[in-house]
């Protein structure tokens, strides 16, 4: 479930003249669970991923006591259906824990769901940062990143903070001409007109590139592993920003 940016839909269309129709899925639905339909507005085209397939359940529910929450608020996604998969081969523990007593398998991705069952995807169960008892999504920092105009690409992600448990750190790489003398200051003010203040990176980090799959996803755990080891300059390395 990792995100595309608007940009790259509307760069494949113009550069293959055909239309782009995003979809969402994973293995354990073999594979397909929602699509962008045709008839769908050109904001759902280029920001969700569409609604369930025919024949396909979805509930987006808190990821705690699994209630189905209300449209529009972001949880777990949950889908069930003819394709669904039956269980992980010889762990049955592993199983359990993906598919409910009802046949839900727990995809471990959050997303939420529009009145029309429109589904926007917003990160993964698992990259979420607990910072003092707080929720964040990295996926919603690394979006308002990405429009400032100095910044190419852009991770959030959790590091051990001993005083919150865990602290939101940003990697970033900037372009070629970004002042790294002011960027900071000037990341923050950009954020602080788009995030809530707790959601704003403590640690600030950058880098010419970053580990990938062979799919082109980032790979979170070497970026985690990098920045334990020291491996990445800070962009910060004098001062955190006195609000944090």
């Amino acid at each position: 479930a990792a995100s595309i940016g608007p940009d790259l839909v509307l760069d494949a269309e113009k550069a293959f003249q055909a239309v782009v129709l995003n979809l969402y899925g994973q293995t354990e639905m073999a594979s397909m669970v929602t699509v962008v339909r045709r008839d769908q507005s050109p904001a759902d085209k280029v920001y969700s991923v569409g609604r369930a397939l025919d024949h396909l359940e979805l509930a987006i529910v808190d990821p705690i006591s699994q209630q189905v929450l209300p449209r529009g608020e972001p949880g777990e996604i949950l889908a069930r259906g003819y394709q669904a998969f039956l269980g992980y081969f010889n762990d049955p523990v592993a199983t359990a824990a993906a598919v409910t007593h009802d046949g839900w398998v727990r995809t471990g991705d959050l997303g939420r769901m529009d009145g029309s069952g429109t589904i926007t995807i917003t990160g993964r169960l698992k990259e979420i940062v607990i910072r003092g008892g707080e929720n964040i999504s990295p996926t919603e920092i690394e979006e308002a990143l990405k429009t400032h105009p100095a910044i190419i690409q852009a991770v959030a992600l959790g590091v051990h903070d001993r005083r919150l448990g865990e602290a939101v750190a940003a990697v970033i790489r900037p372009t070629s001409d970004a002042d790294h003398s002011v960027l900071l200051t000037q990341l923050h003010a950009h954020l602080e007109q788009r995030l809530a203040h707790y959601k704003i990176p403590q640690r600030w980090y950058t880098t010419s590139d970053f580990p990938l799959t062979a799919t082109g996803k980032v790979q979170r755990f070497k970026l985690r592993a990098s920045i334990e080891a020291g491996q990445l300059q800070r962009l910060d390395e004098k001062t955190e920003h006195p609000n944090n």
